[in-house]
């Protein structure tokens, strides 16, 4: 099975990884360590439209907002995305949950609320659509700066 992959390259493997090592680094700033029911509370809260714990668990900064829940492949931004929760799909952009990120079929949280012809997941397709033009011009800048895009940063760093 091939793992979801962020469109700049990085592999939903390598994500899972950095998760994984990031768990036993001790406490976070909330002195809190990041653990995988923590991250399962995530998947949850995206799926179950429940934005009060969704906010308090993107109240941690070390939690991971694009790891990948191995049964469905999704991440919890396509998870809100697909159910058309656009209070879910905001706090995960607002908190950095990347727009780009693909599943083994190649499609991205835009792609699962534009399969819904609804007025709410019309709502989180130009959401998605406004968060990736962001990421995007954020990568271009790094490249007409001389620098590396937000992507090539983060691959850095793991």
């Amino acid at each position: 099975m091939r793992a979801a992959s962020h469109s700049a390259g990085t592999t939903a493997g390598e994500v899972v990884g950095w998760l994984g090592t990031r768990a036993t680094d001790g406490p976070t700033p909330m002195n809190h360590p990041v653990t995988a029911a923590d991250v399962r509370a995530l998947h949850d809260a995206a799926h179950h439209p429940n934005t009060a714990r969704l906010a308090a668990l993107l109240a941690n900064p070390d939690l991971p907002r694009d790891t990948v829940r191995p049964i469905y492949n999704t991440t919890p931004l396509m998870e809100a995305a697909r159910i058309g929760h656009l209070s879910a799909v905001s706090l995960l952009l607002a908190s950095g949950a990347d727009p780009r990120i693909t599943n083994v079929n190649g499609t991205d949280a835009q792609t699962m609320a534009a399969q819904f012809p609804t007025t709410k997941h019309l709502a989180c397709v130009e959401a998605l659509h406004d968060a990736r033009r962001a990421w995007d011009k954020r990568e271009l800048q790094g490249v007409v700066r001389g620098g590396v895009g937000h992507g090539e940063a983060a691959r850095r760093v793991m």
